[in-house]
């Protein structure tokens, strides 16, 4: 039978251990032999100023006398304890400890172990006083400030005294302890006397119902004296100083597992690392009760605690088996602990699994069975790379062809992707001011001279024709200061000037390797192509853009690229190289040879020299050292692809070595190789492992590509594992590293790293990290192509529901299935199929623990989907507003589907676009099917796009509809059918002038109505207006004075100031702005 119950105290804590009578034997003390000679020179070497001290007036006569007759051959314990503090008064400095070593060995040498401890305890109510020269010695009153000034040195000959009592006969020990009781006249003299006798409890009581507020000495003193859990509250919080092996392994001995609380309450207080918490999990770890292990696993995300859990692990399988093998299945904590014992310890298993309950034996079987070791693939079966990779063989430093001389072209030239230059010129920014069409000629002076507002700058380029500005561009950059101001219209402004502009993107592209880098896009340019090169090695989302640049060039940007390829070693060649790589791999090797032949035949030879050389031979100076903590028998197994095979050890570590090689930007050859070789559920849970491991060494900074190696080797269940180990990473001083976190999770780049991005930036607490996460994830979006709408889509939370919307709540002699109805008003059903508004009281036979979690659940289902409608319901209008639209693809799974939104998407009516312009409107029936205007079954056509349906898009169709959704009784969740709509005649739209705005104005004040509903306000001198965002390049203003409306074309150039009217607005925003206005405003 494992006994796990038991507390046994380690072998290595008994060095440190403060013993007491009749517990764990502590270190064993014999007295220095030379003790007592070595005391008589040091106070016969002090003696002069022992001497004039004790004759001093100002010295209590009592102490005086007894350290006189102490000193003419008469032992007495305050005697000796005065002489010992004099003579450390006068020793050199450091040499305290030494000296109450001595003094104590000497005083039991001497006079015995009785006199010994009382005159220890003496000397805890004796201060020598320097208030002039020369000293004076008098006994400590609670005046005399704190007790740590007096202890110096001390602790080592208390340790020695206790543990001598300790193991002293019961006649000794009874002795000490009658003499140690004349000498608790003080508080800390009383906490003395409890530390070297703490089996006088009844002592240790007295000084627990007066503890000492803030002094760390008598603290910990009084710590190691504690026998009894309910002593613990008397001291409250650990204190950083106090939590100690010494201190917490006595501690510890003393109360037993009732320390575990103590210590889970410290890691939480201090979340820094250090020896003192490593001492607290330490002790925490050798706990034998389930409340200490589950202290730890509730801390699990904490620095250091995962190690101090496989310390607990190894020292209790059967519990660790026990609790975690029943939630393995669901928990990723609990099965990588499972799955080490199972991989370093099977025999510790083995000899569990017999004392299991059934459930964990079975749960704990079937991970076995699922890391059943596969046998070793052979040498034949594995790439050379693997078996004899180049960085263990002695190879000949090739030199790399450089050729001097060479040009960099000159030439640029701007290729646009279908539709994209119209897109770009409505693209727009803020602080748009066009009142006047033609420019003046002191503006343009004003733009060279730097004096122009940030903001001008650009509204001056629109103005301004191609022919006039076009060669003053070619020429100018904005200042550094007001370079920002043309970031958003970067685009708009390129579209127009396409090579003239070059300049100016060039500055706004420096600005951020990821956000600004696409204004590059078009431009086929040396400078532009050497930017890229250098993108392709600034993480994933400036490679990703890099590699759209070379994509959409090809070999045409190899001239440019050809001088820094072939040039001096450097940052600049290894660029080039890599870029010509990347075009070589997709365009073949003898199509960049041949465009490099524009620099003549010898760049043309050595560009194929380049690219013919292995890139398994591009090997860092040194290879890196591994640590012990990669040990690869630690480690899971690397399955082949087939699962049949795994990679042998000694290709892991080729594997390990190859990942130590790679940088974040740039795997080492090897690497994506390896991932086609290798099974991906297998290599991720080897890549975690490794992180793990090297996490829980401390995470030694020169190792930190234990954590980017999960770029390569991690998949979705690293995604959902990593953000909760480096979420107190930023608290713990360790920002940097937690973004390196941040940048694995947006290297992994899946669907499901980018929502954790999100949470991580908008709803998890996660310190400084927080910025940098929505910027990954805005980053990481633009990469799979997602707008911030369709990115919400896919975040929308499910709230654990199952499919059909319902979730089984259990009071264990009950079960209740929780669901909402089409109000998404919650309910709950019995297994009687009775509906009730909330769940019952628990009943006599129900599990309390099971009903008190299914209360909660259900109350935070209730909220969460409360707060969930309102939020999904804000987004829902605005997309009708804004005519978003979804794929049938989308709308099925993101809307149709939604254990919640479904209901939403229910009493909302949709439109189907084809291809072709129709639209057809339809509702979603009870059943999931579609139904149009006359009820029978919609299917849209292929190639179609659904969006919610405005009513001024429905016509003569909108009555039947309403009646439709009064028949069926469906309440809709927001104003869609009934929401009032505008139109305007012929003459209207003209002029700007709305018959129904007539004589109203928007007042000071009210000007927010507007912008909550995504209006740009721009107050000015003469006369304030609102922007709404642009629909078809044009911007509506209005004059909020009179309400007349103008709009602005961004698809002319040069652009023009406001012309009257409504200019070509689609039904919906034209409605909705008259709306607006309508709301806005008042009568003037």
């Amino acid at each position: 039978m494992i006994d796990e119950d038991s507390f046994v105290i380690p072998e290595s804590w008994r060095a440190v251990l403060r013993p007491r009578r009749g517990g764990v034997p502590g270190p064993q003390i014999e007295p220095d032999a030379e003790a007592v000679a070595l005391a008589r020179q040091m106070i016969e070497e002090a003696r002069p100023r022992i001497d004039a001290v004790l004759a001093h007036p100002g010295s209590e006569r009592s102490i005086a006398e007894a350290a006189g007759l102490h000193l003419g051959g008469v032992p007495d314990p305050l005697g000796a304890a005065a002489v010992t503090v004099l003579v450390c008064r006068q020793a050199a400095a450091g040499l305290d400890e030494d000296i109450w070593r001595l003094s104590a060995d000497a005083w039991v040498t001497e006079h015995g172990l009785p006199f010994a401890a009382e005159a220890f305890a003496a000397a805890g109510g004796l201060r020598a006083w320097s208030a002039g020269e020369p000293e004076t010695l008098r006994f400590l009153t609670p005046s005399d400030g704190p007790f740590y000034l007096y202890w110096h040195g001390r602790q080592v000959a208390a340790d020695r005294i206790r543990a001598l009592l300790a193991a002293a006969g019961d006649a000794k020990h009874r002795e000490a302890v009658e003499r140690l009781a004349g000498h608790r006249r003080t508080p800390q003299q009383r906490i003395i006397v409890s530390f070297l006798a703490p089996d006088r409890q009844d002592w240790v009581d007295e000084c627990c119902a007066d503890p000492p507020p803030d002094d760390d000495e008598l603290r910990r003193l009084l710590w190691c004296s504690l026998g009894r859990a309910d002593q613990v509250a008397a001291l409250g919080h650990l204190g950083w100083s106090e939590c100690r092996l010494p201190v917490l392994a006595t501690l510890a001995e003393g109360i037993g597992p009732a320390i575990a609380p103590v210590l889970a309450d410290y890691l939480d207080r201090a979340p820094g690392v250090g020896p003192n918490r490593s001492a607290a999990l330490e002790v925490l770890a050798a706990l034998p009760t389930d409340e200490a292990f589950e202290l730890l696993l509730e801390r699990t995300a904490q620095k250091q605690v995962h190690r101090a859990l496989m310390e607990a692990a190894r020292r209790f399988p059967v519990r660790t088996l026990r609790l975690l093998g029943p939630r393995a299945a669901d928990d990723d904590s609990a099965a990588e602990l499972v799955d080490t014992l199972l991989h370093e310890r099977p025999d510790l298993v083995d000899a569990a699994l017999p004392h299991l309950p059934r459930e964990a034996r079975q749960a704990v079987e079937a991970s076995r069975a699922r890391r059943e070791r596969v046998p070793d693939a052979s040498a034949e079966e594995l790439p050379s790379f693997l078996v004899d990779p180049p960085w263990l063989r002695r190879r000949r430093e090739a030199r790399p062809p450089v050729v001097d001389g060479l040009t960099v072209p000159g030439d640029c030239a701007v290729v646009w992707a279908p539709g994209e230059r119209e897109e770009w010129l409505t693209s727009s920014g803020t602080g748009l001011d066009l009142d006047d069409d033609r420019p003046r000629p002191e503006e343009i002076e004003e733009l060279l001279a730097g004096r122009m507002p940030e903001d001008a700058g650009p509204t001056l380029l629109l103005r301004c024709s191609r022919e006039l500005m076009g060669p003053v561009l070619r020429e100018y950059v904005p200042p550094e200061t007001k370079i920002w101001g043309y970031a958003d219209w970067t685009r708009s402004i390129v579209a127009r000037y396409e090579t003239d502009a070059l300049p100016l993107a060039l500055a706004v592209a420096r600005l951020n390797s990821t956000r600004f880098t696409g204004v590059l896009l078009p431009f086929r340019h040396a400078e532009v192509a050497r930017l890229m090169a250098d993108r392709l090695s600034r993480g994933r989302a400036a490679r990703q853009m890099a590699a759209g640049w070379f994509a959409r060039h090809g070999t045409r940007a190899v001239p440019p690229l050809v001088p820094a390829a072939l040039g001096r070693p450097g940052r600049e060649r290894r660029d080039a190289e890599a870029a010509l790589r990347l075009l070589a791999s997709q365009h073949g090797a003898d199509e960049v040879t041949r465009a490099a032949g524009t620099h003549g035949r010898a760049a043309a030879e050595a560009v194929a020299v380049l690219l013919a050389a292995d890139p398994l031979e591009v090997l860092p100076a040194r290879p890196p050292k591994i640590g012990a903590w990669a040990d690869p028998a630690d480690l899971p197994q690397v399955l082949l692809r087939d699962r049949r095979r795994a990679l042998p050890d000694t290709a892991v570590r080729h594997l390990v070595t190859m990942l130590a090689m790679s940088k974040p930007d740039a795997p080492y050859a090897g690497v994506p190789l390896v991932k086609e070789l290798c099974d991906p559920e297998s290599l991720a849970e080897f890549g975690w492992a490794l992180f793990r491991r090297w996490e829980g060494s401390d995470a030694a900074p020169g190792d930190e590509w234990a954590l980017t190696q999960l770029s390569w080797t991690g998949d979705d269940r690293v995604v959902r594992r990593l953000p909760a180990v480096i979420r107190p990473w930023p608290d713990l001083g360790l920002r940097r590293l937690a973004v390196l976190g941040l940048d694995v999770l947006a290297d992994i780049g899946t669907p499901e790293a980018l929502a954790r991005l999100h949470a991580i930036g908008h709803r998890l607490r996660f310190g400084e990290a927080k910025a940098p996460a929505r910027e990954k994830a805005r980053e990481l979006a633009e990469t799979l192509g997602l707008t911030p709408e369709q990115v919400a889509d896919r975040l929308t939370p499910d709230l654990g529901l199952d499919a059909d919307g319902t979730v089984t709540l259990d009071y264990g002699a009950r079960r209740f299935v929780m669901g909402f109805d089409d109000r998404l008003t919650p309910y709950v059903e019995d297994e009687q199929g009775r509906r009730r508004k909330a769940l019952p009281k628990p009943a006599a036979k129900d599990d309390p623990e099971r009903a008190a979690a299914a209360k909660q659940r259900f109350a935070e289902l209730r909220k969460g989907a409360r707060d969930l409608v309102a939020e999904q319901l804000a987004r829902l209008e605005n997309a009708m507003l804004t005519g978003r639209r979804w794929t049938p693809e989308e709308f099925d799974g993101l809307l149709v589907r939604h254990p919640l939104l479904r209901h939403l998407a229910r009493r909302l009516l949709w439109t189907s676009e084809a291809p072709d312009g129709a639209s057809t409107a339809f509702r979603i029936a009870e059943d999931g099917t579609f139904a149009d205007v006359d009820d029978e079954t919609f299917t849209p056509p292929e190639g179609a796009h659904i969006a919610l349906a405005h009513p001024a898009r429905l016509g003569a169709s909108l009555k039947a509809w309403l009646e439709t959704f009064e028949d069926y009784q469906i309440i809709q969740p927001f104003p869609q059918l009934t929401r009032p709509v505008h139109t305007l005649a012929e003459t209207g739209r003209a002029t700007g002038v709305v018959e129904l705005l007539r004589g109203r104005h928007v007042p000071r004040g009210r000007e927010e109505l507007l912008t909550r509903r995504g209006w740009r306000y721009d107050g000015r001198e003469d006369g304030r207006f609102a922007l709404p965002p642009t629909s078809g390049g044009h911007y509506v203003i209005v004059d909020l004075d009179t309400l007349v409306i103008g709009h602005i074309d961004l698809t002319a150039h040069p652009v023009h100031g406001p012309r009257p009217g409504f200019g070509p607005l689609d039904p919906t925003t034209l409605s909705e702005l008259v709306t607006d206005l309508l709301k806005a405003s008042t009568p003037a």
